[in-house]
């Protein structure tokens, strides 16, 4: 736009000066002049674009290095879970042994029902992992299932609430991971403080809007105007990062809603994504 007005001002220059019968070397110099300004104008205009374009490049380079080391690290988690689900179930299956020697069918499902599936949670794990065939998209699905295991293995009781197909969020996925990983760290930390606590996460499709549903037990002395405050942590000091982190990225985005309330001794946090 500047080079096309510095232009048109150059032109109605020159023909303003032939016509008020300006010296003809004059208006030669002064065109001259004009078409190395402009000259220089479009070089600056190419050198601009050209660095751009760099960082254009370089941020999307970026961001799929973000994508692969968040990728990276859920699936050391979920290695880890499985060198652990690997030892568990080593032990479980010497458990079962004396049971099937002795060809005690009833003590075996007796002991399967009271014993094995409560403590590992096998039947909610099938449950769930059939809800999260719900979600469609990748990054979002390796980062709740990552965090149900690293609560089931805490003892904690996890819902998950998944009515309809997740195929797409209009939010950038490393930002949107970020926002769910806080949400349910936060969640489980707290919970572990509560007896009989529980988390439920829920991810609920309207017509214009993806709406996330994170509702956590909690203890009763939780402040809400301080909660979102930097620093602010009823888990120690050096901690409290979390939730301010959270309204800063969600902050970032026009069409992001961010609501958190404390309802008796549950502690709830909703992000609504707009389309």
């Amino acid at each position: 736009v500047i080079a096309v007005v510095t232009l048109l001002f150059y032109y109605v220059n020159i023909f303003y000066g032939q016509a008020r019968g300006s010296d003809p070397e004059l208006i030669t110099m002064n065109t001259i002049y004009f078409v190395i300004y402009f000259f220089i104008m479009c070089v600056v205009f190419v050198m601009l674009l050209i660095s751009t374009v760099k960082e254009v490049r370089v941020k999307s380079k970026q961001d799929e290095f973000e994508r692969l080391q968040l990728y990276s690290e859920t699936l050391e988690e979920m290695h880890a879970e499985m060198r652990k689900f690997k030892h568990d179930y080593i032990n479980i299956l010497s458990s079962m042994s004396e049971y099937i020697q002795e060809r005690n069918m009833d003590g075996l499902e007796t002991y399967f029902n009271e014993k094995i599936a409560k403590t590992t949670g096998i039947m909610s794990n099938n449950s769930m992992i059939d809800l999260l065939k719900n979600v469609k998209v990748i990054e979002l699905k390796g980062i709740v299932s990552s965090k149900m295991i690293k609560a089931q293995e805490k003892g904690i009781e996890i819902r998950l609430e998944v009515a309809e197909p997740v195929t797409k969020v209009n939010m950038d996925p490393i930002a949107l991971c970020r926002c769910i990983g806080i949400l349910l760290d936060n969640a489980i930390e707290e919970t572990e403080h509560i007896k009989s606590g529980c988390i439920q996460v829920a991810f609920i499709q309207r017509t214009s809007s993806l709406l996330l549903v994170v509702v956590n037990s909690c203890r009763n002395d939780i402040a809400l105007q301080h909660v979102m405050k930097p620093g602010f942590s009823t888990k120690g000091e050096g901690r409290g990062m979390g939730l301010s982190n959270l309204r800063e990225i969600t902050g970032r985005y026009e069409h992001v809603m961010l609501n958190t309330q404390v309802r008796g001794n549950e502690f709830i946090q909703e992000i609504e994504i707009f389309n």
